[in-house]
Protein backbone atom coordinates (compact mmCIF):
# COMPACT_ATOMS: atom_id res chain seq x y z
CA UNK A 1 0.00 0.00 0.00
CA UNK A 2 1.63 3.07 -0.91
CA UNK A 3 1.29 6.41 1.40
CA UNK A 4 1.86 9.87 0.71
CA UNK A 5 2.69 12.51 3.40
CA UNK A 6 3.90 14.92 1.81
CA UNK A 7 4.88 18.91 2.76
CA UNK A 8 4.24 21.48 -0.44
CA UNK A 9 7.11 24.05 0.40
CA UNK A 10 6.05 26.91 2.32
CA UNK A 11 2.22 26.87 1.39
CA UNK A 12 1.90 24.29 3.82
CA UNK A 13 3.17 26.56 6.75
CA UNK A 14 0.52 29.09 5.73
CA UNK A 15 -2.17 26.96 5.48
CA UNK A 16 -1.76 24.88 8.91
CA UNK A 17 -1.14 28.17 10.63
CA UNK A 18 -4.47 28.91 9.38
CA UNK A 19 -6.08 25.71 10.02
CA UNK A 20 -4.68 26.07 13.60
CA UNK A 21 -6.20 29.44 14.17
CA UNK A 22 -9.50 27.89 11.95
CA UNK A 23 -9.47 25.14 14.95
CA UNK A 24 -11.09 27.63 17.33
CA UNK A 25 -13.52 28.92 15.24
CA UNK A 26 -16.78 27.62 16.53
CA UNK A 27 -18.60 30.27 18.90
CA UNK A 28 -19.20 29.07 21.90
CA UNK A 29 -19.96 31.22 25.55
CA UNK A 30 -16.78 32.10 27.51
CA UNK A 31 -15.25 35.63 28.96
CA UNK A 32 -12.78 36.97 26.78
CA UNK A 33 -9.30 36.52 28.28
CA UNK A 34 -6.36 38.14 26.83
CA UNK A 35 -2.85 37.13 27.53
CA UNK A 36 -0.62 39.06 30.10
CA UNK A 37 1.86 40.99 28.12
CA UNK A 38 4.63 39.58 27.30
CA UNK A 39 8.16 40.97 29.26
CA UNK A 40 11.61 40.46 28.95
CA UNK A 41 12.48 37.79 31.71
CA UNK A 42 14.94 38.02 33.73
CA UNK A 43 15.06 34.53 35.33
CA UNK A 44 17.36 31.70 33.28
CA UNK A 45 15.10 30.25 30.35
CA UNK A 46 14.89 26.89 32.06
CA UNK A 47 12.90 28.44 34.85
CA UNK A 48 10.88 30.30 32.78
CA UNK A 49 9.79 27.23 30.20
CA UNK A 50 9.63 25.27 33.66
CA UNK A 51 10.96 21.09 33.78
CA UNK A 52 7.77 19.51 32.02
CA UNK A 53 8.35 22.14 28.96
CA UNK A 54 11.51 22.59 28.99
CA UNK A 55 12.30 18.46 28.21
CA UNK A 56 9.20 18.47 25.81
CA UNK A 57 10.71 20.80 24.17
CA UNK A 58 14.53 18.86 23.42
CA UNK A 59 13.81 17.82 20.13
CA UNK A 60 13.81 21.08 18.68
CA UNK A 61 17.03 22.34 17.51
CA UNK A 62 18.95 25.21 18.39
CA UNK A 63 19.01 26.71 15.00
CA UNK A 64 15.33 26.54 14.53
CA UNK A 65 14.22 29.74 12.97
CA UNK A 66 10.49 29.21 14.03
CA UNK A 67 7.85 27.40 15.82
CA UNK A 68 4.40 27.23 17.38
CA UNK A 69 3.34 25.21 19.71
CA UNK A 70 -0.47 24.37 20.12
CA UNK A 71 -1.27 22.78 23.50
CA UNK A 72 -4.10 20.47 22.17
CA UNK A 73 -5.03 19.25 25.87
CA UNK A 74 -5.98 22.38 27.18
CA UNK A 75 -7.77 23.57 23.91
CA UNK A 76 -9.82 20.06 24.35
CA UNK A 77 -9.82 20.36 28.11
CA UNK A 78 -11.29 23.85 27.39
CA UNK A 79 -13.42 23.56 24.85
CA UNK A 80 -15.45 20.42 24.42
CA UNK A 81 -16.33 19.31 20.56
CA UNK A 82 -12.38 20.77 19.46
CA UNK A 83 -11.19 17.17 19.12
CA UNK A 84 -13.64 16.50 16.30
CA UNK A 85 -12.59 19.48 14.74
CA UNK A 86 -8.63 18.74 15.26
CA UNK A 87 -9.81 15.78 13.81
CA UNK A 88 -11.84 17.41 11.03
CA UNK A 89 -9.02 20.22 9.86
CA UNK A 90 -6.30 17.17 9.79
CA UNK A 91 -8.22 15.20 7.49
CA UNK A 92 -9.09 18.22 5.31
CA UNK A 93 -5.08 19.24 5.13
CA UNK A 94 -3.08 15.81 5.57
CA UNK A 95 -5.47 12.70 4.96
CA UNK A 96 -2.50 10.73 5.12
CA UNK A 97 -1.30 11.52 7.98
CA UNK A 98 -4.52 11.41 9.72
CA UNK A 99 -5.08 7.74 8.52
CA UNK A 100 -1.64 6.95 10.41
CA UNK A 101 -2.55 8.49 13.50
CA UNK A 102 -6.53 7.01 13.33
CA UNK A 103 -4.86 3.63 12.88
CA UNK A 104 -2.13 4.00 15.45
CA UNK A 105 -5.06 5.20 18.14
CA UNK A 106 -3.65 8.66 18.61
CA UNK A 107 -5.80 11.19 18.66
CA UNK A 108 -5.09 15.15 19.04
CA UNK A 109 -5.94 16.39 22.47
CA UNK A 110 -5.74 13.24 24.04
CA UNK A 111 -2.99 11.14 23.09
CA UNK A 112 -1.36 13.95 21.08
CA UNK A 113 -1.05 16.42 23.89
CA UNK A 114 0.86 19.15 22.09
CA UNK A 115 1.32 20.18 18.30
CA UNK A 116 4.54 22.05 16.84
CA UNK A 117 4.85 23.76 13.89
CA UNK A 118 9.19 24.23 12.94
CA UNK A 119 10.69 26.22 10.53
CA UNK A 120 14.34 24.98 10.27
CA UNK A 121 17.00 27.52 9.72
CA UNK A 122 16.76 25.84 5.93
CA UNK A 123 13.58 26.96 5.65
CA UNK A 124 12.17 23.30 5.98
CA UNK A 125 9.20 22.60 7.68
CA UNK A 126 8.46 19.50 10.47
CA UNK A 127 4.83 19.10 12.14
CA UNK A 128 5.42 17.22 15.57
CA UNK A 129 3.08 15.61 17.77
CA UNK A 130 4.05 14.90 21.56
CA UNK A 131 2.28 13.16 24.30
CA UNK A 132 1.49 9.03 25.04
CA UNK A 133 2.96 8.55 21.36
CA UNK A 134 3.51 4.56 20.87
CA UNK A 135 6.91 4.22 19.11
CA UNK A 136 6.03 0.72 18.36
CA UNK A 137 2.88 0.84 17.53
CA UNK A 138 3.18 3.75 14.81
CA UNK A 139 6.14 1.64 13.52
CA UNK A 140 3.76 -1.23 12.93
CA UNK A 141 1.54 0.85 10.99
CA UNK A 142 4.16 2.35 8.82
CA UNK A 143 5.47 -1.15 8.35
CA UNK A 144 5.14 -2.27 4.54
CA UNK A 145 3.92 1.40 2.95
CA UNK A 146 6.63 1.11 0.49
CA UNK A 147 8.72 3.83 2.68
CA UNK A 148 12.47 3.37 3.18
CA UNK A 149 13.06 2.65 6.60
CA UNK A 150 15.94 3.38 9.15
CA UNK A 151 16.32 2.36 12.38
CA UNK A 152 18.25 5.04 14.60
CA UNK A 153 21.20 4.46 17.02
CA UNK A 154 18.71 5.60 19.76
CA UNK A 155 16.28 3.32 18.58
CA UNK A 156 13.91 5.99 16.71
CA UNK A 157 12.87 5.28 13.16
CA UNK A 158 12.33 7.01 10.11
CA UNK A 159 10.03 6.28 7.62
CA UNK A 160 11.29 8.15 4.28
CA UNK A 161 9.00 8.50 0.86
CA UNK A 162 11.24 9.56 -2.11
CA UNK A 163 8.44 10.29 -4.75
CA UNK A 164 5.35 11.97 -4.21
CA UNK A 165 2.83 10.47 -5.15
CA UNK A 166 -0.94 10.29 -5.69
CA UNK A 167 -3.19 10.76 -4.08
CA UNK A 168 -2.66 14.65 -3.39
CA UNK A 169 -2.58 16.05 -0.02
CA UNK A 170 -4.54 18.49 0.62
CA UNK A 171 -2.08 21.09 2.09
CA UNK A 172 0.53 20.43 -0.63
CA UNK A 173 -1.64 21.17 -3.67
CA UNK A 174 -1.18 24.43 -5.63
CA UNK A 175 -3.89 27.02 -5.35
CA UNK A 176 -3.97 27.93 -8.94
CA UNK A 177 -3.51 24.13 -10.39
CA UNK A 178 -4.24 20.09 -9.32
CA UNK A 179 -0.48 19.91 -10.05
CA UNK A 180 0.73 18.71 -6.68
CA UNK A 181 3.71 19.64 -5.07
CA UNK A 182 5.35 16.85 -3.40
CA UNK A 183 8.78 15.76 -2.76
CA UNK A 184 10.89 13.27 -0.36
CA UNK A 185 9.14 13.21 3.10
CA UNK A 186 9.56 11.93 6.38
CA UNK A 187 8.09 10.31 9.20
CA UNK A 188 10.08 10.08 12.40
CA UNK A 189 9.00 8.31 15.50
CA UNK A 190 10.74 8.17 18.89
CA UNK A 191 8.68 7.37 21.76
CA UNK A 192 6.69 9.89 23.11
CA UNK A 193 7.01 11.73 19.91
CA UNK A 194 6.26 11.71 16.37
CA UNK A 195 7.64 13.50 13.57
CA UNK A 196 6.15 14.78 9.63
CA UNK A 197 8.47 17.21 7.24
CA UNK A 198 11.36 16.95 5.45
CA UNK A 199 13.80 14.10 5.55
CA UNK A 200 16.88 16.83 6.59
CA UNK A 201 14.79 18.43 9.07
CA UNK A 202 13.01 15.03 10.25
CA UNK A 203 16.67 14.23 10.79
CA UNK A 204 17.92 16.96 12.97
CA UNK A 205 14.82 17.01 15.11
CA UNK A 206 15.41 13.45 15.75
CA UNK A 207 19.47 14.04 16.64
CA UNK A 208 18.32 16.90 19.11
CA UNK A 209 15.98 14.50 20.49
CA UNK A 210 18.49 11.70 20.32
CA UNK A 211 21.71 13.75 22.13
CA UNK A 212 18.54 14.95 24.96
CA UNK A 213 17.79 11.43 25.93
CA UNK A 214 21.06 10.61 26.04
CA UNK A 215 22.08 13.30 28.49
CA UNK A 216 23.59 15.63 25.59
CA UNK A 217 22.20 18.58 24.12
CA UNK A 218 18.98 18.95 26.05
CA UNK A 219 18.94 22.62 27.19
CA UNK A 220 20.67 23.79 23.57
CA UNK A 221 17.62 25.91 23.01
CA UNK A 222 19.08 27.80 26.15
CA UNK A 223 21.61 29.01 24.37
CA UNK A 224 20.07 28.90 20.67
CA UNK A 225 19.11 32.19 18.94
CA UNK A 226 15.55 31.66 19.93
CA UNK A 227 16.50 31.64 23.60
CA UNK A 228 15.86 35.52 24.21
CA UNK A 229 12.75 35.64 22.88
CA UNK A 230 11.77 32.68 24.33
CA UNK A 231 12.10 33.63 27.49
CA UNK A 232 9.12 36.77 26.67
CA UNK A 233 6.80 35.36 25.61
CA UNK A 234 3.46 33.42 27.42
CA UNK A 235 4.70 29.81 27.35
CA UNK A 236 1.51 28.40 29.13
CA UNK A 237 -0.88 30.01 26.61
CA UNK A 238 -2.82 27.47 24.52
CA UNK A 239 -0.91 28.69 21.41
CA UNK A 240 2.59 30.35 21.63
CA UNK A 241 5.23 30.95 18.78
CA UNK A 242 8.39 32.50 18.07
CA UNK A 243 10.78 33.59 15.36
CA UNK A 244 13.96 35.47 14.31
CA UNK A 245 14.59 36.61 10.83
CA UNK A 246 16.51 35.52 8.52
CA UNK A 247 15.91 33.12 5.55
CA UNK A 248 13.61 33.50 2.43
CA UNK A 249 10.06 32.68 4.08
CA UNK A 250 10.03 35.26 7.16
CA UNK A 251 11.71 37.67 5.21
CA UNK A 252 8.62 37.46 2.20
CA UNK A 253 6.28 37.94 5.10
CA UNK A 254 8.47 40.23 7.31
CA UNK A 255 11.39 41.87 5.84
CA UNK A 256 14.00 42.87 8.18
CA UNK A 257 12.22 40.93 11.21
CA UNK A 258 14.75 40.46 14.44
CA UNK A 259 12.15 38.77 16.51
CA UNK A 260 9.22 37.63 16.75
CA UNK A 261 6.80 36.43 19.40
CA UNK A 262 3.21 35.44 19.22
CA UNK A 263 0.38 33.94 21.98
CA UNK A 264 -2.73 33.15 21.64
CA UNK A 265 -5.45 32.18 25.28
CA UNK A 266 -8.83 30.57 24.47
CA UNK A 267 -11.12 30.60 27.12
CA UNK A 268 -13.74 28.66 24.90
CA UNK A 269 -14.21 28.02 21.57
CA UNK A 270 -14.34 31.23 19.76
CA UNK A 271 -13.45 33.53 22.82
CA UNK A 272 -9.95 34.78 24.27
CA UNK A 273 -7.15 36.99 23.43
CA UNK A 274 -3.94 37.70 21.14
CA UNK A 275 -0.75 39.44 21.67
CA UNK A 276 1.81 39.43 18.76
CA UNK A 277 5.23 41.84 18.89
CA UNK A 278 7.66 42.08 16.46
CA UNK A 279 10.61 43.70 16.45
CA UNK A 280 12.67 44.89 13.04
CA UNK A 281 16.11 46.50 11.96
CA UNK A 282 14.58 49.70 11.04
CA UNK A 283 11.12 51.93 12.27
CA UNK A 284 10.40 52.16 8.34
CA UNK A 285 9.96 48.06 8.25
CA UNK A 286 7.88 48.11 11.57
CA UNK A 287 5.41 50.84 9.39
CA UNK A 288 5.27 48.29 6.49
CA UNK A 289 4.42 45.11 8.69
CA UNK A 290 1.97 47.25 11.03
CA UNK A 291 -0.32 47.02 7.81
CA UNK A 292 -0.08 43.56 7.25
CA UNK A 293 -0.22 42.46 10.96
CA UNK A 294 -3.70 44.17 11.66
CA UNK A 295 -4.87 42.40 8.46
CA UNK A 296 -3.62 39.04 9.76
CA UNK A 297 -5.27 39.64 13.74
CA UNK A 298 -8.81 40.87 11.84
CA UNK A 299 -8.78 37.43 9.54
CA UNK A 300 -7.69 35.53 12.92
CA UNK A 301 -10.72 37.83 14.84
CA UNK A 302 -12.95 36.11 12.02
CA UNK A 303 -12.27 33.10 12.08
CA UNK A 304 -12.23 32.81 15.87
CA UNK A 305 -15.47 33.81 16.87
CA UNK A 306 -18.50 35.53 15.82
CA UNK A 307 -17.92 38.86 14.20
CA UNK A 308 -19.18 38.42 11.06
CA UNK A 309 -22.40 37.30 12.49
CA UNK A 310 -22.00 40.70 14.72
CA UNK A 311 -20.81 42.93 11.86
CA UNK A 312 -22.98 42.41 8.84
CA UNK A 313 -23.24 45.54 7.70
CA UNK A 314 -19.57 46.52 8.65
CA UNK A 315 -20.18 49.27 10.31
CA UNK A 316 -18.95 47.28 13.64
CA UNK A 317 -15.19 46.25 13.51
CA UNK A 318 -12.98 43.57 15.80
CA UNK A 319 -11.42 45.14 18.46
CA UNK A 320 -7.98 45.24 17.32
CA UNK A 321 -5.13 47.51 18.72
CA UNK A 322 -2.39 47.64 16.68
CA UNK A 323 0.91 50.29 17.82
CA UNK A 324 4.45 50.67 16.61
CA UNK A 325 7.08 52.77 18.59
CA UNK A 326 10.28 52.62 16.79
CA UNK A 327 11.19 49.38 15.30
CA UNK A 328 8.61 47.77 17.11
CA UNK A 329 4.79 46.69 16.21
CA UNK A 330 3.07 45.66 19.25
CA UNK A 331 -0.68 43.93 18.15
CA UNK A 332 -3.95 42.82 20.90
CA UNK A 333 -7.06 41.66 20.03
CA UNK A 334 -9.78 40.34 22.08
CA UNK A 335 -11.41 37.02 19.93
CA UNK A 336 -14.56 36.55 19.43
CA UNK A 337 -17.57 38.91 19.94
Amino acid sequence: MATCISFGQHRLGGRLALALLAVLACDSGGAHKAPPPATPAAAPLGAHLGAALLEEIDFVPPTTRAFVRVDLAKLAATAPGAGAMLDYLLRAQQPAVADVLAAAGLVPGREIAAAYLILSEDDELVVAGVGRVDAARIASVLAGREAEVALRPDGARTFTWRDGVEPYVGAAVAFDSRKALLGPASVGVAEGLVLVGSPAAVGHCLDQHGGATAGGASRSLAVGPLAKVLASVDVNATLFGVARGGGPLVSSIAPGLVSARLSVEVAALGRGGLALEATFEEPPEAQSFAVVARALAEQATRLIGGVAREAKDGARRPPIEVTVGGATVSVTARLGQ
